[in-house]
């Protein structure tokens, strides 16, 4: 595994955060390192996303930012960022299951075209997953894993880069770990408590 050992000049460079340095958490520089020399995640994909939340003029193919409404992460904000890997596309194409009438809907059209099961076996694989691409991308809406961050008089501060949590998952300890690494650097984003 790689070992970058970026100055703090450096990795600010290297990552494209220089002019909103101040804004980007200590510990968020530290998990950007740290997915770089893991090599798991592309962290361009990341800072695109900052770059958009800063300049919206840009292009984003993921879902819109979206404030946390409840537990202790409520009034926060988080933006998914996609990676592309296997597994954040296996999330995305399985959207389709949630879709209700989606998947039969798929497999009536195709048994309407053909009786051959290997032609339908071929044909639902291929329309599952590229319907499903289209999808995604002409609405905007790929998921992925999130970069958490705060708003104070209109400004963003990046604090957190995390995985996507799960439907019902509990939040809160997102929200314990944003407030032990960024709440000395930034302590008027945790003082309405």
């Amino acid at each position: 595994m790689p070992t970058f050992n970026f100055s703090a000049g450096e990795d600010n460079e290297f990552f494209g955060i220089s002019d909103i340095r101040d804004r980007v958490s200590d510990y968020f520089v530290a998990q950007l390192k740290q997915l770089l020399e893991e090599g798991r995640v592309h962290t361009e994909s990341i800072i695109n996303e900052i770059n958009y939340l800063e300049d919206p003029k840009g292009r984003t193919r993921t879902k819109k930012a979206k404030k946390f409404s409840g537990g202790k992460l409520k009034g926060f904000w988080h933006t998914h960022f996609f990676n592309g890997d296997a597994s954040q596309q296996a999330i995305n194409y399985l959207k389709l299951l949630d879709k209700e009438g989606a998947v039969e809907s798929i497999i009536k059209n195709i048994v309407d075209e053909t009786d051959d099961p290997r032609i339908i076996s071929k044909k639902i694989a291929e329309r599952m997953v590229s319907q499903q691409f289209g999808d995604i991308t002409d609405k905007k809406s790929w998921t992925g894993d999130w970069v958490i961050y705060a708003k104070h008089k209109g400004i963003n501060y990046y604090l957190m880069i995390c995985k996507h949590s799960k439907p019902g998952e509990d939040t809160d300890p997102i929200y314990h770990e944003i407030k032990e690494n960024c709440g000395s650097q930034y302590p008027f984003l945790f003082a309405q408590e």
